[in-house]
């Protein structure tokens, strides 16, 4: 009935069918995977794009707050130094009173303290002065 190459052509093309059936079926399947993964990998682009932009804007707010902190703190800085000007002018206006309102006595008098001696009374004052300042009303007042 049939002849023996066309018995071994038929079996070469059912086999030919087969593995190209096989080979089709593999790569679709490959196919998918990857078709898979791009959608997965478009997803986390698209998350990596608003997480970047997220960042960009706090970086911009982060900026907009230091910048505004460093001109605060040279007003602060500027202001400061005023201050402490106008300090340095006023001691210098107090010592200059504190100096006028000595008396010839009190400049003659001795500029060290015997150890057994009591203490002179303007040092006494500036203690007491000091003690009051420091501790309200628990200083002895008595002179």
């Amino acid at each position: 009935m049939f002849s023996k190459p066309l018995i071994l052509a038929l079996l070469f093309s059912i086999s030919l069918s087969g593995l190209f059936g096989y080979a089709s079926y593999h790569f679709y399947a490959e196919k998918q995977l990857v078709e898979e993964r791009l959608d997965v990998s478009e997803a986390n682009a698209k998350l990596l794009s608003s997480s970047l932009l997220k960042a960009e804007k706090a970086h911009k707010i982060a900026d907009t707050i230091t910048s505004e902190y460093a001109f605060d703190s040279k007003d602060i800085i500027a202001s400061k130094e005023d201050v402490l000007n106008k300090i340095d002018e006023l001691a210098v206006v107090v010592e200059a009173v504190k100096q006028d309102a000595f008396t010839k006595e009190e400049k003659n008098e001795i500029k060290y303290v015997p150890l057994d001696g009591s203490l002179p009374i303007n040092l006494r004052r500036l203690l007491t002065e000091a003690c009051l300042h420091a501790k309200g009303n628990a200083c002895d007042n008595t002179e």
